[in-house]
């Protein structure tokens, strides 16, 4: 699904840039309709533009805004849907974009001069993917380019880099600064309340850590192939279960994987890994066991 959104996000931004170029050269106003009908704007709601909250987050302002939002939903949006499955990813993803346009309207109400400009961008429903990341776990190792040089910092840094930036820009807001720091803030509330009351449940101590969940640690690739896995999931509900043993020694190794394996792999891309029951915990356990003794 982070796929799906980064190809549709290009092809509007080709679209938005050929509809500008058009423009300025005809020097006809379509541009600026078009903004007026799909940027985010308090005008706009006004005027029964209700669609406007979804709109605006597939539009973007230049190629850098492009980029960077489009280089978090990469790095982090892939491995919040592959632990999740695509439906949550997306839930989260467009919840934490319409929320933060909504609370930078609000801010607009408050103070036109500094928040009321129209919001385009998909860096709230980023910022959410990327705030669930880090509170996933705070002590996970990112690194990161710069000035093309590699720095490894913990989630917990970036998270505190990031929310200052976007409170120092709320608290001294500039006319000139035309980032809308409301909507960042309303897309990190959105990732934090979800890992808390999502995944979490009753508080902060329902699940480890991540690299601390009681998962398979290795993930198979259809071929056989592993891959190692270090990602966020959500623990099994309490209780006491018992679960038979399936005697699969009969079956060949790729039997087992072509039968057993591939099925449970298929439904973790789909409803995420902590979809899975502890019948197919073990299997993965002893599919583990089998390349393991290879």
């Amino acid at each position: 699904m982070w796929g799906r959104i980064l190809i549709v996000l290009a092809i509007v931004f080709v679209f938005d840039t050929a509809l500008e170029f058009q423009s300025a050269i005809r020097k006809a106003g379509w541009y600026v309709t078009y903004l007026d009908w799909f940027a985010l704007s308090l005008d706009g709601l006004k005027t029964g533009k209700i669609w406007q909250p979804l709109t605006f987050q597939f539009l973007h302002g230049g190629l850098w805004h492009l980029l960077g939002n489009s280089l978090i939903i990469f790095f982090f949006g892939r491995q919040i849907e592959s632990n999740f499955g695509s439906k949550t990813f997306l839930k989260v993803y467009l919840i934490g974009g319409i929320i933060g346009g909504v609370l930078q309207i609000a801010l607009g109400l408050l103070s036109p001069r500094f928040f009321g400009h129209p919001v385009i961008g998909a860096s709230a429903g980023a910022f959410a993917i990327l705030t669930a990341f880090c509170v996933l776990d705070l002590n996970a190792r990112i690194t990161l380019l710069i000035f093309f040089i590699p720095v490894a910092i913990p989630a917990w840094l970036l998270l505190v880099f990031q929310g200052a930036i976007t409170l120092i820009g709320l608290i001294a807001p500039s006319e000139r600064d035309i980032i809308a720091h409301g909507a960042h803030l309303g897309g990190m509330i959105v990732g934090f309340l979800w890992v808390r009351y999502y995944v979490r449940g009753s508080g902060w101590g329902s699940i480890p850590a991540l690299g601390k969940v009681s998962l398979p640690t290795i993930v198979l690739k259809r071929g056989g192939r592993p891959a190692s896995s270090r990602n966020p999931s959500r623990p099994l509900r309490p209780g006491i279960r018992v679960v038979k043993e399936e005697n699969h020694d009969d079956l060949s190794d790729a039997e087992f994987i072509s039968k057993k394996v591939d099925p449970i792999l298929d439904k973790i891309r789909e409803q995420g890994i902590h979809s899975l029951t502890d019948k197919e915990r073990k299997i993965l356990e002893k599919a583990q066991g089998k390349l393991s003794g290879k």
